[in-house]
C-alpha cells in the first residue's frame, strides 16, 4: 500500500517544531514496520516529508519503496540525493517534474504543487499531520475528499489535518471505531498509523467504495438549521456508512467562499434534496433560501441529473413556502422512521447505472 505524507507546522501553532518531528519520526518507523510504501514531496530539514523518511530508515531491512515527487530544478535534486546519500535510502524512486517558468514566487509554488498533485494521484491513501491553513496542504486534502479517497487525518497539531477530522469524523468513526478517533487525537498514538491505515483501505475495499463510479451514484443535499443538527448528523452518518455521497453545508462549504454560487453548484449535482422542516428551519432565511434554490433547479434545470426535492417534518410546524407546500410532505417522528424514509426516498430515485 502506498501512503502519501501531508504535513507541515500549522500557522496557528505556537509549540516547538520538535513535536512535529518526533511525531513524524514515529509515523516512518511504523510504516516502516508495516511494509508500507511511502510517497513524499520535501527532501528539506524543516518538513514533515523529511522526518517520516528519518524513521523509515531507522527501520532494519525495511523492504518498501519510497517515492519522492519534486520539481526538476538543480536544487531540490541535489537535496534530494544528499537525503538518499545521507538516510541511505537505497529504495528511492525519484519522479521529477516540470520546474518553474521562472524565478516567480508564485512559479515556484505551482511547480511544487504539481509535484504533490501527481503523488496524490499515485497513492492508495493519505497520512495528514497539521497543514498550513490557506496552503497547498489544504487544496490537497479537499482533493483527496472530493476524489473519494482515504485520509486519516491526525489532530494534535492543529491545522488543516484537523479540520478535515472535524469533517470526516462520521465516516472515519464508521470506519475505525472510537478507538481509531480516539488515537487520531493522542500524539502518543501516532505509532499506531500504519494499522489504522491498513483497516481503513481495507474496509473501504471490503465494501467495495474503491469500484463506485460517483457520477452513478446518489448524491443527497441535506438542509438543515444550524441550531438543530443532530438529526443531520444522524442522517449523514448513516448514508456514509453504505457509501452514499452526502453535502451538507456545514462539510462542504468553507468561510470566505462565495456560499451561494456553492450551494448552488451543489445543488447541480444532488439527485435528492431532503430539507429537515421544523421551528427552527422555518425561521432561518439560510434554509429557506437553500430550499428555494433547490425548487428553482428542478423547475429550471432538466439538463442537469434528475432532482427529487423532499420534506421531512421533524415537527409540528406549518410548511409556509407556497412551491413547498406542492410537494409531498413526510412526517417522521423518531430517528428510525427519520433514516427509513431517506433510503426509502433514495431507493424510489436511484440514478439509472
Amino acid at each position: 500500500m502506498k501512503i502519501f505524507i501531508i504535513g507541515s507546522l500549522p500557522s496557528s501553532y505556537s509549540g516547538p517544531p520538535e513535536n512535529m518531528y518526533v511525531a513524524c519520526r514515529q509515523v516512518g518507523e511504523s510504516l516502516g514496520r508495516g511494509c508500507h510504501d511511502v510517497v513524499v514531496c520535501s527532501p528539506f530539514p524543516d518538513s514533515a516529508d523529511h522526518h517520516v523518511l528519518v524513521g523509515l530508515a531507522s527501520v532494519p531491512g525495511y523492504p518498501g519503496t519510497i517515492h519522492i515527487h519534486f520539481p526538476d530544478t538543480s536544487h531540490v535534486s541535489h537535496e534530494v540525493a544528499e537525503l538518499a546519500a545521507t538516510l541511505v535510502l537505497r529504495k528511492l524512486v525519484k519522479h521529477p517534474h516540470a520546474p518553474p517558468q521562472d524565478e516567480s514566487d508564485e512559479a515556484r509554488r505551482m511547480a511544487w504543487l504539481l509535484s504533490q498533485i501527481a503523488a496524490l494521484d499515485s497513492a492508495d491513501i493519505v497520512l495528514a499531520i497539521g497543514g498550513k491553513e490557506g496552503g497547498a496542504a489544504e487544496l490537497l486534502l479537499q482533493l483527496t475528499t472530493e476524489r473519494r479517497r482515504p485520509v486519516l487525518p491526525f489532530t494534535f497539531l492543529g491545522g488543516v489535518a484537523a479540520s478535515t477530522f472535524a469533517r470526516m469524523r462520521y465516516e472515519l468513526f464508521d470506519r475505525l471505531g472510537e478507538g481509531g478517533i480516539e488515537a487520531l487525537q493522542d500524539p502518543a498514538r501516532v505509532d499506531t498509523c500504519a494499522d489504522l491505515a491498513s483497516h481503513l483501505v481495507a474496509g473501504r475495499r471490503r465494501d467495495g467504495l474503491e469500484k463506485l463510479e460517483p457520477t452513478r451514484s446518489p448524491v443527497v443535499f441535506i438542509s438543515y438549521p444550524r441550531a438543530r443538527p443532530a438529526e443531520a448528523d444522524f442522517v449523514e452518518m448513516n448514508l456514509r456508512r453504505r457509501n452514499i455521497d452526502v453535502i451538507r453545508d456545514e462539510h462542504d462549504f468553507g468561510t470566505g467562499y462565495e456560499v451561494p454560487g456553492l450551494i448552488s453548484e451543489a445543488l447541480h449535482r444532488a439527485t435528492l434534496f431532503i430539507a429537515l422542516w421544523c421551528s427552527d428551519y422555518a425561521c432561518s432565511p439560510w434554509c429557506c433560501d437553500e430550499l428555494e434554490m433547490a425548487l428553482d433547479r428542478l423547475e429550471r434545470s432538466p439538463q442537469a441529473p434528475p432532482l427529487m426535492v423532499a420534506v421531512l417534518c421533524l415537527d409540528e410546524t406549518r410548511v409556509v413556502p407556497k412551491r413547498a407546500r406542492k410537494l409531498l410532505h413526510h412526517p417522521v417522528r423518531s430517528r428510525d422512521e427519520l433514516l427509513a424514509t431517506v433510503l426509502r426516498l433514495i431507493e424510489q430515485h436511484a440514478p439509472t447505472r
